[in-house]
């Protein structure tokens, strides 16, 4: 007589669940980092972001400052610029330092400007636009950006 068979194998533990979800990247918002995301609950948390009233897309801020470089450097708007940070010969670092330079005013103007919401995003890009332009009539302009001392470990020197 043959023996009996053996027991199914017992089934394999579930998975563990997923690490939770990281905030949303790609968007700027002013708030304090001193409390852990999970110490706070969402309508808080969310609350807290709409009051500072400067959460941006990053995404669609670089599409329009990307925007913004070219068109100065087509209409010739930056051949101050670039002639008072490049006297010899202009290359990509001195147009990526004039991008830099660009997204740090941005974020500085839409801060200063105050915006109630992202709906008023057009009105602070051309008002910023026209700054710039103004900006770049000086012949002595040039548009560097400017660290904080405590920055400077992201600047590759």
């Amino acid at each position: 007589m043959p023996p009996p068979p053996l027991p199914p194998p017992p089934p394999p533990p579930p998975p563990p669940p997923p690490p939770p979800l990281p905030p949303p990247v790609g968007h700027i918002h002013c708030r304090s980092t001193n409390q852990k995301q999970s110490e706070i609950n969402k309508p808080e948390w969310e609350q807290k972001n709409l009051d500072k009233a400067i959460g941006y897309s990053f995404a669609i801020v670089g599409i329009n400052i990307t925007d913004l470089a070219h068109s100065l450097l087509v209409s010739g708007a930056l051949k101050t610029h670039l002639y008072n940070v490049a006297p010899e010969m202009p290359s990509l670092p001195h147009l990526q330092q004039t991008f830099c330079y660009l997204m740090q005013e941005f974020h500085r103007f839409w801060v200063e400007e105050d915006p109630s919401d992202i709906m008023e995003f057009n009105r602070v890009r051309s008002k910023f636009h026209r700054r710039i332009l103004r900006q770049l009539k000086n012949p002595d302009m040039a548009l560097c950006p400017h660290f904080a001392a405590s920055d400077l470990h992201l600047v590759n020197l």
